[in-house]
């Protein structure tokens, strides 16, 4: 026979944040169901609508910081490694993308602004004392962008944000202007 069973319980899962294009970034974070008890003929687990988007709306809370793009169901079996039995499975992918205007007012746009004023620097004599007090106020006006990207980039050893690299490079450049 067929029994359905809708379990009363919050998941909580954990992804990995890829942050390369923070704050235009878009993020993929998959949940698998796997029966680990009984193989694949015993029990076949399903989606309500196998293939079908579950993004609608209307079942979510709506984000200040995100923006669900889609959310697939992908029905499936799984192969355990270490009994070589099949599994029944359903995976939902959860495709999100930040919502950047927030980012967008207090990140970008100072940091394009310094940029700008930063290659002003070089129309500047060398002896000039407004070359140094300009170079020395915009490394202090970078290190602004530079300390809230760090608080709002989740931390990761294996990429940094371009926003990241740009304000470093910018950096770099009123550094070698002085």
């Amino acid at each position: 026979g067929t029994i359905v069973w809708v379990p009363p319980c919050m998941y909580n899962t954990v992804c990995n944040i890829r942050a390369h294009y923070f704050p235009f970034d878009v993020q993929r974070c998959e949940i698998r169901f796997v029966s680990w008890s009984y193989e694949e003929p015993l029990v076949l687990l399903t989606a309500k609508k196998p293939h079908a988007d579950y993004g609608d709306p209307s079942y979510y809370k709506e984000s200040t910081e995100w923006h669900i793009i889609a959310i697939p169901a992908i029905q499936g079996l799984w192969r355990m490694p270490s009994t070589d039995k099949l599994y029944t499975m359903v995976k939902y992918v959860f495709v999100i993308e930040r919502k950047p205007l927030f980012y967008e007012v207090t990140l970008v746009a100072p940091t394009v602004m310094f940029s700008f004023l930063s290659v002003m620097i070089f129309y500047l004599p060398a002896d000039s004392q407004a070359k140094t007090s300009m170079g020395v106020s915009l490394l202090v006006a970078f290190v602004m962008p530079l300390l809230i990207i760090t608080k709002m980039v989740p931390v990761s050893s294996t990429e940094i944000s371009l926003l990241n690299k740009f304000v470093i490079f910018s950096i770099f450049m009123v550094t070698a202007t002085l």
